[in-house]
């Protein structure tokens, strides 16, 4: 047992990609904790001034986790006496208070993944402290956590409640196989809060619900204040007025006896991010061009998996960065052409929506990108990056009839 449970948290190598983002903080570690103490699953839990609704958030994971690791964001309120005081928490990580303006919401969650390296857990679940995870995962935990290894995450319907009343629910990932060194999001807000390198293929939507306290009135105006600082720019989202309408318009149900696992296909995590419509990617004119090189395009990109690259930032006005998921350190600056195409990638993903995505939009970015496309991917393959995950994206009758 260690005598001083407080301590400096120690910088790895991988932290090196996120620059000052990551500032040194403190962490608490709860003294009865042994040192190399294992967990199935720890929920991991940013907070900041939420000493209203945070005893709710814990108690809603009491008998469904193991322990709470927790990052507090500078709370000026009861917050960190709330965390230290409940023995669900095992670790606690102190930020300094900042400015809202400078909130690094990716930042916070890649800092918890991190810590909980230190118990080797097999799954952590994300919850934020204006939530609620419904009680019958306590009754599916074992069933959850005893998936087969092709399953790596979890989605989950969350849905704002006002008293007995609730939204329509939005499908968010939120819980996922623990592996140390795991490449995230760096978008500082409304990031994917689980690991980029977990496929859509890899996660199953549960019929478990979350319930996000954000339907009465006032929290919805607390929200949009909030969002309204926190982003003054609208660079993470073109508005947020629609935070202010009333949603919660259905009846709150019990939770269903029976758990459904079904297919996943991220409907609403992955938005384009910096091409925001279609003024910023390829004319109607130019979707008629190139018909030759859009098929040479497609025909090379059915032998990688485009899926382990993302768009990661827009370097200047006229060069973006891209990265491969599974060794973020191999990054490549690309035409806006290139660049679009990736991100929509991501935005359209069931395969019957493939062919349809090319014939509208797909068709001119690839023959826009023309020789960059093809060097990137010629290079990737060179490089070995794709040897790993080759698989036909694109069937040939997918491409017939474009012209």
């Amino acid at each position: 047992m260690r005598k001083d449970a407080d301590m400096r948290l120690a910088a790895t190598p991988t932290d090196a990609a996120w620059g000052s983002r990551l500032a040194p903080l403190d962490c608490w570690t709860r003294p009865e904790v042994s040192p190399g103490t294992k967990y199935r699953l720890l929920a991991l839990l940013p907070v900041r001034d939420r000493q209203a609704l945070l005893p709710a958030c814990l108690d809603s994971l009491r008998g469904a986790v193991d322990g709470v690791v927790a990052l507090d964001d500078g709370s000026e309120d009861h917050t960190p006496r709330i965390l230290r005081e409940d023995p669900l928490v095992v670790r606690i990580l102190h930020r300094q208070r900042r400015d809202l303006a400078e909130w690094d919401d990716a930042a916070n969650r890649y800092l918890l993944h991190q810590a909980v390296s230190h118990f080797c857990p097999e799954w952590t679940l994300v919850i934020d402290s204006d939530e609620e995870l419904e009680g019958s995962f306590r009754d599916h935990r074992e069933t959850l956590l005893g998936a087969p290894a092709s399953v790596r995450a979890y989605a989950f319907p969350l849905v704002s409640t006002d008293g007995e009343r609730i939204s329509a629910p939005i499908h968010l990932p939120r819980m996922y196989r623990y592996v140390g060194d795991a490449p995230f999001a760096q978008r500082r807000l409304h990031g994917l809060p689980i690991p980029l390198s977990v496929l859509e293929q890899e996660t199953r939507l549960l019929s478990i619900r979350f319930f996000h306290h954000s339907g009465t009135d006032r929290q919805r105006r607390e929200r949009f204040e909030k969002y309204r600082v926190a982003d003054p720019h609208r660079e993470f989202q073109d508005s947020y007025d629609n935070l202010l309408r009333p949603k919660t318009v259905h009846p709150l149900l019990p939770p269903e006896p029976e758990l459904r696992m079904d297919d996943y296909w991220i409907e609403n995590a992955h938005r384009p991010r910096f091409f925001t419509g279609d003024e910023d990617g390829p004319t109607r004119n130019d979707r008629s061009r190139h018909g030759d090189r859009f098929r040479e395009a497609v025909a090379l990109l059915g032998e990688v998996m485009i899926e382990r690259v993302v768009l990661k930032e827009r370097i200047e006005r006229r060069r973006y960065r891209v990265v491969h998921v599974d060794v973020p350190s191999l990054s490549w600056e690309v035409e806006p052409e290139l660049a679009w195409l990736v991100e929509h990638f991501r935005i359209v993903r069931r395969p019957d929506e493939l062919a349809a995505a090319f014939t509208r939009t797909w068709r001119s970015a690839v023959a826009e990108a023309g020789e960059t496309l093809l060097l990137f991917l010629h290079e990737g393959l060179e490089r070995g990056l794709f040897a790993h995950g080759v698989r036909r994206l694109f069937r040939d009758d997918a491409c017939r009839g474009t012209k």
